[in-house]
């Protein structure tokens, strides 16, 4: 491509990206995209990186700023992480919200000049690649990753460019070292966009190269070498991410991986391809009614419609390129198939025909994600391709052939380059106005504050004002089910919601708190709860919240915690709360300084007579041989030292499941646990 057509690329580009996006570029400090779904989890991540990385010097992967006082891991998180590394500049010199929308612009700019690149490479059309540009960038699938907020899955900017660098790979009589390492900066590069990327160009290359194998099989060793040493350079720049991620991964607890049933849940429809863009101001109306008909209640539908004008082209272009069409109809019919996910869904109707997805499904590293219906990303790449050389088609002068026949396929070529503008035309635009933030985070109400406790969970929101007041949290909205500790699981547990709990739960929740170093609560349905909550200081109201100063343990208060093999709390007939446990179960227990104690309790058993005991590690400090369905005490007496003592309650006789015996519960307990309480003397 010649300069002057590249200028002329990224200035229709950026004509686009402002006219699609309108009004965002003129209110790039007050309003996102998507704030309304994820773009605040997106801001956060932004935020993150810059506090980490230059305030912190610190790992991004890891923060102690959510899920406090614990901390948790982001390796699964959707940081979109070249997003995030690119905006620690930026928002220096504009401010994080400006810099989250600059970039979001950018983005479609990107993709627009990258595929527009591919797709002149492909056909040798400008015209062709101006559309195509349009096609990929502005595809429904796309608007819909931005209107969302899904800056992760918007990037895919170098998923075109990788096909560009590997297709020139393909095309070289020797090895061509530019081609070879834009192709591994380009998978590196997708990859911290979003992982899943990587796993995409993974597939995509192995088609590809299956595909160059069967046309060229006597330069097998030059096409297989080439690519192998791009994809190792790749891996090798990510590899200390990649390796951490793979320790997680196989771990005992692999928190990030998916049930089939979810996948299903977020595979397309066969209908859903045909259905037009549901972003439109014509018919977006209709077409968003349609995608709900294909979609399981409480799922957000999923946007993979494909472009009539694109088709259309794409149909033109296979009939005149049959040749250069092969590849590009191979790749668009695979990543479709793909797209369907493990089983086949044939106009709302979820069949047990099985899909290839299922075979790949069997890998860790696909069951990972939840959205087989992102994989028709590349059908919509193929799909512009084939488009691209449709529009080369149409503009190529035949030998002999009068002025005027040219002249009218240009203008029906121009023609659809704006019916193809109208159709992927959004509106609404989607901009949002932030949220409104309570005062008390930002007037230096907080000054001198540690961390925060929301309640009831406030969250991507909460994420959006961490950016602001910069205080640790106990909640995060994570894109994986990050596991919890003991602490923050009961934590969690609103205490004005009428949770039941097997001591004083109130008290007990104050008490923790305090243990852990949170300084104040914050409600977000304060209306609801206009009682102070007990042992806290009403400090602030504004925006429907409120803030209340948490105190401190008193220096002879003793707080409890249940670890894990604990069930949910269930009633007495009397109304009693009691805890099954499974055959072992931890109970941690919290002082600020040290002291004898009493610990008390009920105790009753499932099943057969039951022999209990409470130990901490080898030593048994108290025992109920007898414990049968009737509850009986156990008493423990125990020097408590500063700090937490964590002991154990444990049946020796193994569990019994319910459903064995006639109940409806399938979950294995041993013994229940009521009314304990703690005294220190």
């Amino acid at each position: 491509m010649t300069r002057r057509f590249t200028l002329a690329l990224f200035a229709t580009a950026a004509l686009l990206a402002v006219g699609f996006t309108w009004p965002l570029a003129a209110l790039l400090r007050t309003h996102v995209a998507g704030r309304s779904v994820d773009a605040e989890q997106f801001l956060w991540s932004f935020w993150w990186f810059r506090r980490a990385i230059v305030g912190e010097h610190s790992s991004p992967f890891v923060t102690g700023m959510l899920y406090y006082p614990e901390g948790v891991s982001l390796r699964y998180f959707t940081t979109n992480t070249l997003n995030a590394l690119i905006a620690i500049p930026l928002q220096q010199l504009v401010g994080l919200v400006p810099a989250f929308n600059l970039i979001g612009l950018a983005t479609f700019v990107a993709i627009f000049v990258a595929s527009a690149w591919l797709a002149h490479d492909v056909s040798g059309s400008r015209a062709g690649a101006l559309l195509a540009g349009a096609a990929v960038a502005f595809a429904p699938m796309q608007v819909f990753h931005w209107r969302v907020g899904q800056y992760n899955m918007l990037s895919v900017e170098f998923v075109p460019l990788y096909i560009l660098c590997l297709r020139r790979l393909a095309l070289a009589d020797r090895w061509s070292w530019r081609a070879l390492l834009g192709a591994a900066a380009s998978l590196a590069c997708a990859a911290l966009c979003d992982w899943q990327f990587a796993l995409f160009l993974a597939l995509f290359t192995g088609l590809a190269t299956l595909v160059l194998l069967a046309q060229r099989p006597r330069r097998w060793r030059l096409i297989v070498g080439q690519i192998a040493v791009a994809c190792a350079l790749a891996v090798a720049a990510l590899l200390p991410l990649i390796l951490p991620m793979l320790g997680e991964l196989n771990s005992d607890t692999p928190y990030m991986l998916r049930k089939e049933t979810d996948t299903i849940y977020h595979s397309a429809d066969v209908a859903m391809f045909l259905i037009p863009n549901p972003a439109s101001p014509l018919w977006g109306g209709w077409a968003g009614q349609q995608l709900k008909r294909y979609t399981d209640p409480g799922i957000v539908p999923t946007t993979v419609s494909l472009s009539y004008v694109t088709l259309a082209l794409a149909i033109a272009g296979v009939i005149a390129w049959r040749r250069q069409a092969g590849f590009w109809l191979i790749t668009g019919a695979a990543f479709w198939v793909l797209a369907l996910g493990p089983r086949l869904k044939w106009f709302g109707a979820t069949t047990d025909i099985p899909l290839p997805y299922l075979l790949l499904f069997q890998s860790k590293l696909v069951q990972i994600s939840r959205f087989p219906a992102r994989y028709a990303l590349f059908t919509q790449i193929a799909l512009a391709m084939l488009a691209a050389l449709g529009v080369a088609a149409l503009l190529r002068r035949a030998p002999g052939a009068p002025a005027w026949a040219w002249r009218a396929r240009a203008g029906l070529a121009g023609l659809a380059g704006l019916a193809l503008l109208a159709e992927l035309l959004p509106a609404p635009r989607y901009a949002e106005p932030l949220a409104r933030v309570p005062a008390f985070f930002t007037d230096g109400t907080l000054a001198q504050a540690g961390p925060l406790l929301e309640q009831p969970n406030p969250s991507n929101r909460g994420m959006y004002f961490q950016t602001l007041h910069g205080r640790p949290v106990l909640w995060g909205e994570l894109s994986r089910d990050n596991p919890v500790g003991p602490l923050v699981r009961m934590l969690r547990k609103d205490p004005l919601n009428g949770n039941l709990e097997i001591f004083d739960r109130q008290r007990n929740w104050v008490c923790l708190a305090g243990a852990a170093g949170f300084t104040n609560l914050v409600r977000y349905d304060a209306a609801k709860h206009p009682d102070t909550l007990p042992g806290t200081t009403p400090l602030a109201a504004d925006a429907g919240a409120a803030l209340f100063q948490i105190p401190p343990p008193a220096a002879d208060a003793t707080c409890v915690a249940l670890g894990d093999g604990w069930y949910d709390a269930r009633p007495f007939d009397d109304g009693t709360p009691y805890r099954w446990i499974d055959q072992r179960a931890q109970l941690g227990i919290y002082r600020q300084t040290p002291a004898r104690a009493r610990l008390t309790m009920q105790v009753h058993c499932f099943a057969l007579i039951r022999h209990v005991q409470v130990r901490q590690g080898e030593r048994v400090l108290a025992e109920r041989p007898d414990c049968g369905a009737q509850p009986l005490p156990i008493e423990v007496q125990i020097d408590l030292p500063a700090g937490w003592t964590w002991l154990d309650l444990a049946s020796v006789e193994p569990a019994s499941v319910p459903a064995d015996y006639g109940f409806d519960d399938t979950i294995p307990i041993s013994a229940g646990f009521s009314q304990l309480v703690i005294e220190a003397r």
